[in-house]
Order: structure tokens, then sequence, then C-alpha cells
């Protein structure tokens, strides 16, 4: 059981998970020479606020498993011809609330973003390279803005269609378009690391980093910071807390649906 002394501030916890990935040799086998200390922006606002905002940090050398689809580029990487990424952009603006009793957003503002790319070489030609790309996000709604479709406060979206079961597929008529928002957690800089290393990798390559007792920790906090208040005020649509918890009920609501008062059916 986590307990909130355990936790320091959104702006440490941050920087003591940079200074444990920096000395992780199989994390920096896979990313480049960083310093995600830098992106912290020691702005001065009133309180503990946290902000930062992360550019394209690259994961190199995921594993393009057999769903990927044209079949070639799975064949590709597995042939170690052609090299995959992934790209991670997280903005985030957040305050931690020390009040376990009173139940609010943590977060001011969020935006990650996941980019994955194959780079190949068409016709063996090494100066020409192609990239294939796709991507996914995930998004604090403003419910400010009101929606004309469903939009969970936290969700992420991907442009596309279904294709995967579709064999002889025309790649050169694919549609993208604004897919269904799913609702899904928030994910700050270091739950989105997680995101990215626990689908983008096999457990047996990056269990050297995921088993460590000290990495689980940060993860732990992390949620425990973001996700238990984004639980309990989601299960307050099922279950009367009002005997144990002050709960933000704008905040509970836009949880399922953000919307405003003339919202379009």
């Amino acid at each position: 059981m986590i307990k909130r002394n355990d936790i320091l501030s959104p702006r440490e916890e941050l920087k003591n998970f940079s200074i444990f990935l920096d000395q992780n040799p199989w994390f920096s086998s896979i990313s480049v020479p960083h310093d995600l200390k830098k992106i912290l922006s020691n702005n001065g606002k009133i309180g503990d606020v946290c902000k930062y905002s992360l550019v394209k940090f690259p994961f190199k050398n995921i594993n393009l498993d057999r769903h990927v689809r044209p079949n070639w580029v799975s064949r590709l990487a597995r042939e170690n011809e052609g090299e995959s990424r992934v790209l991670l952009e997280v903005a985030c603006e957040c305050n931690y609330n020390f009040d376990e009793d009173n139940i609010s957003d943590p977060i001011i503002m969020l935006a990650t973003k996941i980019i994955i790319q194959f780079d190949y070489f068409l016709d063996s030609n090494i100066e020409d390279p192609k990239t294939l790309q796709c991507s996914w996000h995930l998004d604090k709604h403003d419910p400010n803005k009101g929606a004309s479709t469903s939009h969970p406060l936290y969700h992420y979206e991907y442009g596309g269609t279904e294709i995967r079961k579709t064999e002889g597929f025309n790649y050169g008529d694919f549609i993208l378009m604004d897919s269904p928002r799913i609702m899904h957690p928030p994910l700050d800089l270091v739950l989105a690391f997680d995101f990215v290393i626990k689908n983008f990798y096999t457990y047996e390559t990056h269990k050297v980093l995921t088993d460590d007792l000290l990495y689980k920790r940060y993860i732990k906090n992390a949620q425990y910071r973001l996700w238990r208040p984004y639980a309990i005020s989601f299960a307050s649509h099922f279950h009367d807390f009002n005997d144990i918890y002050t709960i933000d009920r704008a905040f509970a609501d836009n949880i399922l649906h953000c919307t405003n008062k003339a919202e379009i059916y």
C-alpha cells in the first residue's frame, strides 16, 4: 500500500525518475543521450506546480510484431532491413493535491502523442529512405469548448480504419479520420514512458528495467498521484462516497463525457 508521505512532488519525482533512467544500461541502449531534467520549467507559479514539454523523445528499435500491416514491414523489421522507433511527446502542467479527502483533477493541461515510425529503403536505395508513420494521442479535453461527439475528459484517439483483417488491402486508399475517443487514465511523462516501454518492447527485453523495485515505485507513485483521483471520481458514478471524500463533481462528470449546454446529439 502506497502512503501519501512516501510520494514527493511531481517535480521531484520526475527529477529522480530521470536520474534513475540515466543509470539504467538497457534504457540507454534504446534511447539517445538526453537530459530529462532540462524539460522542467521552474516557472515560479504559486504552489508546487510542475510544467514541462517533451518533444519527440525517441525510443529506438521497437518490436514490430506479426500484427503489423503491410506484411512486408514486419518481414523487413525481423530481417533488420529497416529502422523502427517511437517518438514520444508529452506536454503537461500538474499540481499534486496533498489533501487525500478532497478529490479533484491534479492536471491543469495534458497532451501526449505517440508517433510510430518505420524507415526502409526502396529498391535498396540507401540514399533515399522512406518512412511509414502512424500516431496516437492522449489529450485532456477542455470542457469549456463543448463537444459535438463523445469526449471523455481523458481519451486516446487514433485516426484510421479497421484494416488488419483485410487481406489485399490497397494501402494507397487508406482513409484517416477522427476515430472514436477511447477513455483512458491520464499519462504524465513517467506513465507515458512506462506505456511505450511495455507496449513496444517485449517483456523479455524490458524486464531488466521494469522489474526493478525502484522503477516499480516510480510507476506506483505516478499512478497514485494521477489515477487515484481519476478512479475514485469514476467510481463515484456507481457508489456514494460522500461520507468519505469531497469530490469535484465537474471533474467526475467530465471523465465520462465533456459537454456544455449546447451539446449536440
